[in-house]
């Protein structure tokens, strides 16, 4: 996901991956969900992933001293 012109992400701590898993934690909707609700939940959790994945990336980084 990293481009050559892109920074490289800031370090993410475990404590930040479980406060946003509490801030915007998965939910189940039900017909009643507007689809404004479902696609601001959507973006809210695709950030949530994305710093998952680089949470991930990192700790594999440090593992391996690359």
């Amino acid at each position: 996901m990293m481009r050559d012109t892109e920074k490289p992400c800031p370090f993410i701590s475990d404590e930040i991956i479980k406060y946003i898993e509490e801030c915007f934690p998965m939910k189940d909707f039900d017909v009643t969900t507007t689809k404004e609700q479902l696609l601001s939940h959507v973006g809210q959790r695709t950030v949530v992933n994305f710093l998952k994945h680089q949470h991930v990336m990192q700790n594999e980084s440090v593992l391996t001293n690359q």
